[in-house]
């Protein structure tokens, strides 16, 4: 693989180093702060250059290539591998301040040296966690352009796990944000806020640049794809689908005038003192966080997960709360408005059920499954030919909305579900 050892090298290097810190003779002899963020500035350079290698390897291969996603699965591998290392070497940071902390080993300065250098591992480590998200939702672009379509839902999947991961890297940010200073603050006090807040304002600025960019490029992509297959099989309604989402995430991060922020190229370079101290005391508070609770918290996604497997089982009792608890986490994901509809309407509130049903396709408008299950809900309640039509749209997005069998076995749908929904299948089978 490019460049992997190179990165291996470097971490190495840091590890080492960091053996300094944790031994008071050589912390004494050897240790220098500055040093130990030299290394790891080294590592993301390294990691930064093998993404290069990587990215290169993918452009210059044909689409056809069979070496395509054996590269593909390589790069992504390495990129879950350096998300692993950050969150190890995040938590081994977290348990030394602890046990410094309890056992009064090291000076003031050095527990808050450690709490800095949690910051920037962390702050490396949202960064992959985007990258990660972002690369599958490019491999998924390599397949549609290959192909000319993709399977259902399975691009807006990934989209949802791209917009998870820049909520939880901008959460991050915000618990770095300094705490507004006392209506009495002295001139250093004032100085050392502002200083603090315009670093974390800039390192957010560049995080939205970031993603703006890569949006830019996604959808470019996109145009360029649509063109190539204006002529053979083109699946334009899921693409059009795909390319809104874009757009409203282009829209979105288009930044005003006053907030455009040179880029600091997201490395570990060296800050001004007073920032480090100010970044230092607010960061106290998430480093005790994340230590009291390691596993990061839930997010839409798995909770949807969770609730259905609740649901496959037929007890939606169960179930309900945690599609609840996903849409109250990312209330843009329309999975679990879906999934909770289906047991709304299993539990007969048939009301709920329609409202839950809508709110799914106004966040996704190619779901096949919210069509089908509010067509049903709507013929239910009277309303004939608007659940016909909602039915038919369903048909035209996936024709097994037909097959009774691969409903209760590939979408989960219950025999009272399959039941109220066959007159709409007889209706418009006539």
């Amino acid at each position: 693989m490019p460049h992997i050892s190179s990165v291996q090298q470097a971490r190495d290097q840091l590890t080492q180093y960091e053996r300094n810190r944790r031994d008071e003779r050589r912390r004494r002899q050897f240790w220098q702060a500055h040093t130990w963020q030299t290394y790891l500035q080294q590592v993301i350079t390294a990691e930064q250059e093998r993404d290069q290698a990587f990215q290169q390897h993918i452009d210059e291969l044909h689409l056809n290539s069979s070496r395509l996603p054996v590269i593909d699965e390589q790069f992504y591998n390495a990129i879950e591998e350096d998300i692993t290392w950050y969150q190890e070497r995040g938590r081994e940071l977290e348990r030394l301040r602890m046990s410094w902390s309890l056992g009064a080993i090291g000076t003031s300065a050095d527990i808050s040296e450690v709490v800095f250098h949690e910051y920037l591992i962390w702050k490396r480590y949202h960064e992959r966690c985007v990258h990660l998200a972002q690369f599958a939702i490019e491999r998924q672009e390599r397949i549609r352009r290959r192909y000319g379509y993709l399977q259902q839902d399975t691009w807006f999947h990934y989209w949802q796990d791209v917009r998870t991961v820049w909520s939880e890297q901008d959460q991050f940010f915000e618990r770095a944000y300094p705490s507004r200073l006392p209506e009495d603050a002295s001139r250093d006090e004032q100085a050392e806020y502002e200083q603090s807040l315009t670093y974390v304002q800039k390192q957010v600025a560049t995080a939205h640049g970031k993603r703006l960019d890569w949006c830019q490029v996604i959808r470019e992509y996109q145009t360029t794809t649509q063109s190539r297959h204006q002529y053979d099989f083109f699946d334009a309604s899921g693409y059009q689908s795909d390319v809104a989402q874009v757009d409203q995430a282009i829209a979105e991060l288009a930044p005003s005038e006053e907030l455009r922020s040179p880029s600091d190229g997201g490395g570990a370079g060296c800050i001004g003192m007073l920032v480090v101290a100010a970044i230092i005391a607010v960061f106290i508070s998430f480093a005790t966080a994340a230590q009291q609770s390691p596993v990061s918290p839930a997010t839409a996604p798995t909770l949807n997960a969770q609730g259905m497997e609740h649901l496959r089982a037929g007890n939606c009792s169960a179930a309900v709360p945690l599609f609840e608890q996903a849409i109250a986490t990312d209330p843009a994901f329309y999975e679990p408005y879906n999934n909770a509809a289906f047991c709304l309407y299993d539990q007969g509130q048939l009301d709920t059920a329609i409202d839950y049903w809508q709110r799914a396709i106004e966040r996704y408008p190619n779901s096949a499954d919210a069509h089908a299950g509010l067509g049903m809900a709507l013929y239910t309640s009277g309303q004939h030919e608007t659940g016909l039509n909602s039915y038919r749209r369903a048909l035209e997005l996936e024709d097994h909305y037909w097959d009774e069998n691969w409903l209760r076995e590939n979408r989960f749908w219950s025999q009272q579900a399959i039941n109220d929904s066959r007159p709409l299948r007889v209706a418009i089978g006539l």
